[in-house]
């Protein structure tokens, strides 16, 4: 009991701060860049690590059973499973980093918060699944975090509002991560 609490803090404590590292070596990137210095990190760099680091944990923990199931998966399954891999481990995290980079720390945060509620939508779509009691005061604090997140905290930002490249690339990640939730409520689904 006390390890699975320590590993879920872990794990609150790195998926919080990833956007802020990101946008930090970003910055610190193009700062080396900019000064005739190599570029210090790159989307491929973030994204091969990130992508292997989550690959390996998952086949790490379970490779007994995934070297047994995977040969039974036939069908829909195995074009569902290819689908959510693709979404949720390859169109996402690009669309995450390329968010970032038109965006700040907080405004691609409270765009990406809006993949639970798009799931939730999903979710009652696809599978008939009832919307939460708490849904609309969700999406009204987010909304509201948005709109008062677009009129900046400084007066070039709120000249400039949001970056709309930005929000294309959170509206496609959000789009990627929350079609990937529902295609694996359905593979959970069907075994």
């Amino acid at each position: 009991m006390k390890q699975g609490f320590y590993l879920l803090a872990l794990y609150i404590l790195l998926r919080g701060s990833d956007s802020t590292l990101l946008k930090a070596l970003q910055h610190a990137g193009n700062l080396t860049e900019a000064a005739g210095g190599p570029q210090a990190i790159s989307f491929c760099n973030v994204f091969f690590f990130s992508s292997l680091i989550c690959g390996l944990a998952m086949v790490i923990h379970d490779r007994s059973a995934l070297k047994r199931n995977l040969p039974l998966i036939e069908g829909k399954a195995k074009y569902y499973l290819a689908l959510q891999g693709f979404s949720g481990f390859f169109l996402g995290p690009v669309a995450f980093f390329m968010a970032l980079d038109h965006l700040s720390v907080v405004e691609q945060t409270l765009l990406f918060s809006l993949t639970i509620p798009l799931t939730a939508l999903a979710a009652q779509w696809c599978l008939k699944e009832s919307l939460p009691r708490s849904f609309p005061i969700t999406c009204a604090l987010i909304i509201g975090g948005l709109l008062l997140c677009s009129k900046g905290s400084s007066p070039s930002q709120a000249v400039a509002g949001i970056d709309g490249l930005g929000i294309f690339w959170a509206l496609v990640g959000v789009a990627a991560f929350s079609s990937s939730g529902i295609l694996a409520r359905i593979n959970g689904q069907g075994g």
